[in-house]
């Protein structure tokens, strides 16, 4: 049999941990709204990017021509790894800021993913900023002079692609993505 005191207190704790629980949704949605603020302010001021797709399908191509002078096989185009390289064009250009690492901590190979890129085995990324519209040689030429982004290019396992650029800012600024992979 419960004590009268023992009672009490399960009573409370029970109406306590109810009110917690009650309270919860209320903290979410505040966190929401808080994040959504935050994302707003590092956007403000931003001008909205727009999208370069003929830009994209060239530096597709460079990159195939290069390959093909190489005596390597040609990079299929991935509708999956298209869209993350839109995703994170769009978003480098809308932040004005040139990383690997997307919001949240977002990697390539999670961005590939979550657009679908399933299975994969290895993934790649070469990012380009550069200023006035995108030129899809000159983008091309200097990756090749980095030894990163020219073994990307050249890595023979690697077989799908997807690319994407978007053109922000006053003056404008090209930011383009080119996502690799292999399954």
């Amino acid at each position: 049999m419960m004590t009268w005191a023992a009672a009490h207190r399960t009573a409370g704790e029970t109406r306590r941990q109810k009110a917690a629980g009650r309270m919860r949704p209320w903290l979410i949605v505040a966190l929401i709204a808080a994040a959504g603020v935050a994302v707003m302010a590092a956007t403000e001021g931003v001008p909205e990017a727009t999208p370069d797709r003929a830009a994209a399908r060239s530096i597709l191509a460079h990159s195939n021509g290069i390959r093909a002078d190489a005596g390597l096989t040609p990079l299929a185009y991935d509708a999956a790894l298209a869209r993350a390289a839109e995703r994170h064009a769009r978003e480098i250009a809308a932040t004005d800021r040139l990383d690997h690492i997307g919001a949240g901590g977002t990697t390539p190979d999670a961005r590939a993913e979550a657009q679908g890129y399933a299975g994969w085995r290895v993934v790649a990324e070469n990012l380009s900023s550069s200023a006035g519209p995108p030129d899809a040689t000159a983008i091309v030429a200097a990756w090749m002079a980095s030894e990163t982004h020219r073994a990307n290019i050249l890595a023979p396992d690697l077989r799908d692609a997807g690319a994407a650029c978007y053109v922000a800012g006053d003056p404008a600024r090209a930011w383009c993505a080119l996502e690799l992979g292999a399954r």
